[in-house]
């Protein structure tokens, strides 16, 4: 008896002790905590005096029941306070938030009325005075309820009730595949423990109400955990392991022994990697045969641009990441590659780039080119070159055939399949020009072939003008720009001449 009710003491301590450093840590101000813990160890005092009003023979009978009433009704209530809070805070705010309150609320009063109302009536559940513990040597007696059909058929509508919320909690879960806080896991828990509760309050209710008073203990912990220290712990590891398989970049990690250990969806993918290769693909051949390092590496390292081997020889581009995890002195612990393909970034930058480089209509290089090549040919004194300064001019200007758009873009076609590859060909301010780097000669036969091809053009031939100005650079010391200034003089004299005509 003594070691009996020494231990519920220091129980009552530890709950003193829990809700005095749950103020310190978070808690203050937050009346539901507080609440909870009250009402906690109340209901452990009611199960002792339950037990300790038993040694008073008939009179304390009586009491003993008020004890279990207080024990049942308390907890009812904690447990409305606890799901109120979990309803405000964690569930999703609809318009049937507070129809659910209300009938948490009207469970628990209606729970409360009959405890006490049943004492002298024992309409909805009897008495029994059995065992606190039946197995246990140090058991002493103690008064639990005995459900008659009226109270369990209101168990089961709360028993399915609980079932049916808790359900809905572990659809939404399953469904995402992850679990997101420790939140989520501890109201599972505690639906999972009403669900056995009032399983066992049916059948073995001496067993019910000891598990009472542990949940009952439980509960303000669950509480404190939900609101203060909602933090992942555990969940990490199935976060991260989740993130790792979804990921676009491939993730490739060895052990200390630079054996192949793991390696996410996306890298198993593009190297082809089984279950076989764990264990027995080493690091260096790796190296070899996918990612061309050459050695491998002792520190960490990234590379902008490399090309990466798959299997069945594809390849592309990536950014890559290799990290060295070591302790106690550079020893190895792990390494990883992170592979984040770039391919298909740096091609949509080289188009972006050819784009910027050329002029929308005529498809030859644009004039900040043109400046950038003046500019290159004057500072490495390239010599001999030949300019060529082109206009287009349509014949007839109410020619409903040919505008000067159609016919800028077939003289460039005609420029573009004539000229040759070291040749550069640019549209600047409605003149095309035209660098050689070759001999007055040899643009001139260039130009005759671009003169030539256009002439062949039927649309070309009778409707527009195509006259250039040809010039040469003197020496390698004169400014290409004179050279082009002298090609638009002698292409300016034929368009006037035609004119004359």
């Amino acid at each position: 008896m003594v070691i009996f009710f020494t231990g519920f003491l220091v129980l009552i301590a530890l709950q003193f002790i829990f809700l005095r450093n749950g103020l310190r840590k978070g808690a203050r101000g937050d009346k539901n905590f507080v609440v909870i813990q009250l009402i906690s160890i109340v209901i452990v005092i009611s199960y002792g005096l339950n037990i300790l009003f038993l040694h008073f023979g008939e009179k304390g009978l009586w009491l003993s029941k008020m004890m279990l009433s207080i024990f049942g009704s308390l907890f009812m209530i904690e447990l409305g306070v606890f799901t109120k809070v979990k309803i405000e805070n964690f569930a999703q705010k609809t318009k049937y938030t507070n129809l659910v309150v209300f009938i948490v609320s009207l469970i628990v009063t209606f729970a409360c009325s009959i405890s006490f109302f049943n004492i002298q009536s024992e309409l909805f559940f009897s008495y029994e005075v059995t065992k606190w513990l039946p197995f246990s040597a140090f058991s002493e007696n103690i008064v639990v309820f005995v459900p008659g059909d009226l109270w369990m058929t209101y168990a089961f509508f709360w028993c399915a009730l609980v079932f049916i919320y808790g359900l809905l909690d572990i659809t939404r879960i399953v469904m995402r595949s992850l679990i997101n806080s420790i939140h989520e896991v501890i109201i599972i828990v505690v639906f999972i423990i009403e669900s056995i509760l009032f399983i066992t309050f049916v059948k073995k209710p001496e067993i019910f109400c000891f598990q009472l008073g542990v949940f009952t203990v439980l509960l303000p912990i669950f509480y404190f955990c939900l609101m203060y220290r909602d933090k992942p712990l555990f969940i990490k590891r199935s976060l991260r392991s989740s993130l790792f398989d979804q990921t676009n970049e491939m993730y490739v990690i060895f052990n200390a022994d630079d054996l192949l250990v793991d390696f996410n969806g996306t890298a198993k993918e593009f190297f082809g990697f089984t279950n076989n290769d764990v264990l027995k693909l080493n690091i260096k051949k790796f190296i070899s045969d996918y990612v061309p390092l050459g050695s491998v590496p002792s520190d960490s390292f990234s590379i902008e641009q490399i090309y990466v081997k798959g299997k069945n020889e594809e390849r592309r581009i990536c950014q890559l990441d290799y990290r060295r995890i070591s302790y106690f002195r550079n020893v190895t612990r792990c390494s990883f590659f992170a592979l984040h393909d770039i391919s298909e970034l740096l091609k949509s930058f080289t188009d972006l780039q050819q784009a910027s480089m050329t002029d929308n209509i005529t498809g030859l290089l644009a004039q900040h080119v043109l400046t950038k090549k003046i500019r290159e040919i004057n500072m490495y004194r390239k010599f001999p070159y030949s300019v060529a300064a082109c206009s287009v001019q349509i014949k007839n200007s109410s020619s409903r055939t040919i505008n000067n758009n159609i016919a800028l873009i077939h003289v460039s076609e005609c420029i573009r399949s004539k000229i040759r590859g070291s040749d550069f060909a640019s549209y600047e301010n409605g003149k095309i020009i035209l660098l050689f780097p070759a001999t007055l000669e040899v643009a001139q036969s260039v130009m005759d072939r671009i003169a030539e091809s256009i002439n062949d053009d039927e649309l070309m031939e009778f409707d527009i003008n195509f006259s250039y100005g040809l010039a040469t650079r003197e020496t390698p010391d004169t400014d290409i720009q004179e050279t082009i200034n002298k090609a638009h003089s002698l292409m300016f004299q034929k368009n006037v001449e035609i004119m004359n005509k």
